[in-house]
């Protein structure tokens, strides 16, 4: 039976990540302006598992886009016209039990009532749990596009479609041109002489920096290059994450060199686009933190911790990977120098950036094909 006259219609209700990360959170909102602009989508409803920032609450309130919890009546009964996955690398070993089935209720009841499901640039990782691959099988079988963001998702997901499933792949949402490029963009070129720490540290998907190495090689760059000052930006705001990290291994620095040396985090992302806006170089293991310092034009080191996701970025981009394990100042020495003066490697990434942009957008234009 046809119950689409109960969908309200242009109206989308996202599926987000948890929203204690400024990149997940930025997915959300590049989300958010795509399916405005492409497929006239006018209202917006986000579920999420866990309550967000207060700060980010009120913004979205600001903006008209409603909050609700993923545990609610409404999350499982809402009446959008089309459910949406934001990005993110949601396919993964380590999310809950009891999440999966809320949104596999979701889906199916938004399904049922003829809503359009679909799973926009989300990344997918190798599931070895039999019940987390069985859920998320039961939950693209009423999905109706998915794209992914790399080749390595592209691999991994056709083992968990049915064959009408349709997917494409494009790219990290946060390669969409959306306005919050423009905040990313240095046209004022000030002078940049900060090193910006971007670490990714998470023991539930075994991210890790190794403490000896991190303040080995901020103390080597300091010396070596005009920096005066080192900025440890966390990405995740709860302290359990990376503040507690950052805060530990920033004491330790301030002994070892003379600069300033700050620890900061936030709920917005105008805060971390004008940090690496202003940085020198940023040294990361997390791909959103390569991603904004590509776009801001910032020379960016990744460190090696074995994320697969990480490792397609430095091959896409032709980044530097630095191993935290084998590592000398000679080598720190060609690095840096290769970073400064190798123009064919600047055209290499700009050109890339254009590729990438034209893909996230891509997947915007994919769903507005598949709801015609």
């Amino acid at each position: 039976m046809n119950m689409t006259f109960l969908n309200k219609k242009n109206s989308a209700f996202i599926l987000a990540s948890e929203l204690w990360n400024i990149g997940d959170y930025v997915l959300l909102l590049q989300t958010i302006d795509g399916l405005t602009r492409y497929c006239d989508i006018k209202s917006f409803t986000v579920a999420t598992w866990a309550k967000p920032p207060d700060e980010i609450i009120q913004s979205l309130s600001d903006n008209n886009i409603r909050l609700i919890s993923l545990k609610s009546f409404e999350a499982v009964f809402n009446h959008s016209s089309l459910v949406v996955f934001p990005g993110g690398q949601i396919v993964r070993d380590n999310s809950s039990i009891s999440s999966l089935l809320l949104i596999f209720l979701s889906v199916c009841i938004s399904k049922l009532r003829g809503a359009n499901c679909a799973a926009l640039a989300i990344g997918v990782s190798k599931l070895e749990k039999l019940s987390i691959r069985l859920l998320w099988r039961l939950i693209f079988s009423f999905i109706k596009i998915v794209t992914v963001r790399d080749k390595r998702s592209r691999q991994i997901l056709p083992h968990l479609l049915n064959n009408h499933t349709k997917l494409f792949e494009t790219a990290d949402l946060v390669f969409y041109p959306s306005n919050l490029h423009l905040l990313l963009k240095n046209d004022l070129n000030p002078i940049a002489n900060t090193m910006v720490i971007a670490p990714c540290i998470d023991a539930s998907e075994n991210r890790y920096l190794s403490d000896e190495f991190i303040i080995w090689l901020s103390s080597y760059i300091v010396k070596s290059r005009q920096i005066k000052k080192v900025c440890f930006l966390a990405h995740d705001y709860r302290p359990e994450m990376e503040l507690n990290w950052c805060n530990q291994i920033a004491k330790t620095l301030e002994k070892k060199i003379d600069c300033e040396i700050s620890v900061l985090s936030s709920t917005q992302p105008e805060f971390y686009f004008d940090v690496y806006r202003n940085a020198a170089i940023v040294i990361t293991n997390r791909l959103h933190s390569a991603v904004f310092s590509l776009i801001a034009d910032k020379h960016v080191i990744v460190l090696d911790d074995g994320n697969q996701k990480l490792l397609g970025l430095v091959e896409d981009f032709k980044l530097p990977l630095l191993s935290q394990t084998q590592y000398s100042s000679e080598q720190i020495d060609n690095l840096l120098i290769q970073l400064e003066t190798q123009t064919e490697l600047s055209i290499f990434i700009k050109n890339e950036l254009t590729k990438k942009a034209i893909l996230a957008t891509h997947s915007f234009e994919l769903l507005k094909a598949a709801l015609k």
